[in-house]
């Protein structure tokens, strides 16, 4: 397994305990455009759904990473109505600003999904 230095805070995953998760992180990417290394082998890199795909950041993801999306594990078709970035060790929704790109709306949070709150684990998938 490698491990990379990362400068700055980490996010930690919410609805993650380690072994199961609640949430989903979809089409995550580090700022400028490069997508994180998740386990997934027969999918695009940058979706964490499996506890395989978290465990590659046991900390967290890293300052500037921007996710497309996040939804319920269980409920796929039920997802939050903003893209997330990490910033300052938190997650935060982006605002599109034209010739910037998206940007951290600090001040505000995140709009999690209503999923259950029943976690799944790498058997139920």
């Amino acid at each position: 397994m490698a491990f990379v230095t990362l400068i700055g805070a980490q996010c930690p995953f919410d609805g993650f305990d380690g072994e199961s998760n609640i949430y989903d992180y979809i089409a995550c990417r580090m700022e400028g455009g490069s997508k994180l290394a998740t386990s997934s082998q027969s999918g695009p890199d940058g979706h964490f759904r499996r506890a395989n795909d978290f465990r590659q950041y046991p900390f967290g993801v890293p300052q500037g990473t921007q996710c497309l999306k996040m939804r319920c594990s269980r409920k796929p078709s039920i997802f939050g109505t903003e893209r997330i970035g990490c910033y300052e060790g938190q997650w935060f929704p982006l605002q599109f600003i034209p010739r910037i790109g998206y940007v951290p709306q600090f001040g505000t949070t995140i709009t999690h999904p209503q999923c259950d709150d029943t976690a799944v684990s790498d058997d139920k998938l």
